[in-house]
Formats: C-alpha cells, structure tokens, sequence
C-alpha cells in the first residue's frame, strides 16, 4: 500500500469488483473487442499493470488498466463531502473538471512542512525537480512508477519528503482496436465515488508554480 501523506510504502492488492470501466458517451453503442463484456468491464488478467495507486473509505485497490493520463472530477458535492468526512477539509472543491489534461492546474492534498496539517492546494500536473532550472523543461513526467521512484534521483528526494494525495471519481484509458481505432474507456469506483491517486509533488519557485506526478504500479 502506497500512503501517500503518512509514509507507509507497500503494495494493495485488488479486490474482485471494485471497479467499473466502461466506453465512454463518446463511444456510443460500439461493439467492445474480445474479452470486454457489453458493460465496458474487463478481467484484470487482460490488462498491463501501470495504473493509480487508488485509495477509497474502504481502503487502497491497484486498478489494473494502463498509465493514467486524463482523469475526472465530475461530482463535486460528492468529493466535497468525502474531503470533510475524511480529512476534515470544509468546501474545498473546484469546479467540475471533466478531462484533466497534463499541464493544468488541478487540487491536491499535502501536508505541512511540520507534517501535522493536512492542506489542500492547486498545483500544475507535470513533475519539475527542484534541481530544474530551465524556464521550459525538457521532462515533466506526468506519472511515476512507484516500483522504481524510490531510487531514481529525479524522483526519490520527493517520494521521501514531498508526497501527496491527487482527488478525482474516474480515469480515462484508451483501448486500441486497430491502428486507427482507438476507444476511450471511463474507469471509476462502483457507485461512483471519489477517491484519492497517490502522487508526488515539487514545490513552487519563481520559474514555475508547485508541479505533480501520479504514481503508478
């Protein structure tokens, strides 16, 4: 289990059924390739394992699906309440963002330098290190793997000192059919409740504002 604020590092297992991925309203009625049912699910079997760590009221689940690269935070009310309910956070949620994109702005949850507060704040998808000194970098890693983040220099000093929470109620994955077919599938909690990507963060300077990375496995 990856607990991305209070620094406990291991891995989750998945539950059978914790999540639903079904076509995007953009898909329409396409028929799903072999192994997906009519619904959009697909066995955990079929699928590579690069996906958010994930972590719900219930506990942390690894969905198995790819790299996360666009997610979703569609019910505002409902995360909003989940925030109070879980970390004591009063009506802190912005407005609906429905196709999180790499470079934008987007909430996060840290804790303070003393490590005794928890705070919500906004930072630009896309990790800079500190050590980063051009005004437009070459990398800004949108994701982590969280096998190989506690060694690689670009990423370790954070995962020991600078980690965060990352609030959303769905991702998105694209399914290929062919070389010219692509499917975008919704991936959420059944229910569709919120819950909590593990990330990494950098903080702001004076060429860039605070940036993250969602750690994956």
């Amino acid at each position: 289990t990856w607990r991305a604020i209070r620094g406990e590092s291991t891995l989750f297992s998945r539950p059978a059924n914790c999540a639903v991925a079904r076509p995007t309203a953009a898909q329409g009625r396409a028929s799903p390739p072999s192994g997906i049912s009519a619904a959009g699910r697909r066995g955990s079997s079929d699928l590579p394992r690069a996906t958010p760590a994930i972590a719900t009221m219930a506990g942390t689940v690894t969905l198995h699906a790819y790299m996360c690269g666009r997610y979703r935070i569609k019910d505002t009310d409902e995360l909003t309440e989940h925030l109070r309910r879980t970390f004591g956070i009063p009506d802190w949620v912005q407005a609906p963002r429905f196709n999180a994109a790499p470079s934008q702005d987007m909430p996060v949850i840290i804790m303070d330098d003393e490590g005794d507060v928890i705070v919500p704040a906004t930072m630009r998808w896309g990790f800079v290190p500190f050590w980063e000194k051009a005004e437009k970098p070459k990398l800004a890693p949108i994701n982590v793997q969280s096998e190989k983040a506690a060694t690689n220099a670009m990423f370790k000093q954070s995962v020991q000192k600078r980690r965060c929470l990352v609030p959303a109620d769905g991702f998105y994955e694209w399914l290929r059919f062919d070389e010219t077919t692509k499917v975008p599938f919704d991936i959420h909690l059944k229910g569709g409740r919120s819950f909590f990507m593990a990330g990494i963060y950098e903080k702001g300077n004076e060429l860039r504002p605070a940036t993250f990375a969602i750690m994956t496995t």
